[in-house]
């Protein structure tokens, strides 16, 4: 969805201004009630690369070795059901 309002805004600007804009964006996911971890590099233009479906997106960052050491402790604690 970050990529189709991406698109969106650079297609309105584009239409009022007649140039290519740059999109960066500032995104932040929250995954099991842990610390909120960046979603989206904030240093990358939106507006200039393509989007691929099944295939991983440069631009997406992965979930921090930390917080993923963190998760899987916090799964091993919790009872088994």
């Amino acid at each position: 969805m970050i990529h189709q309002y991406r698109q969106r805004i650079a297609r309105t600007w584009r239409a009022d201004t007649g140039r290519q804009p740059q999109v960066r964006v500032i995104s932040y996911v929250m995954l099991n009630y842990k610390y909120p971890q960046p979603l989206v590099d904030p240093v990358v233009d939106l507006g200039s690369i393509s989007y691929r479906v099944f295939r991983h997106n440069d631009w997406i960052l992965p979930l921090s070795a930390e917080r993923l050491a963190s998760l899987r402790d916090s799964d091993e604690r919790s009872p088994q059901r």
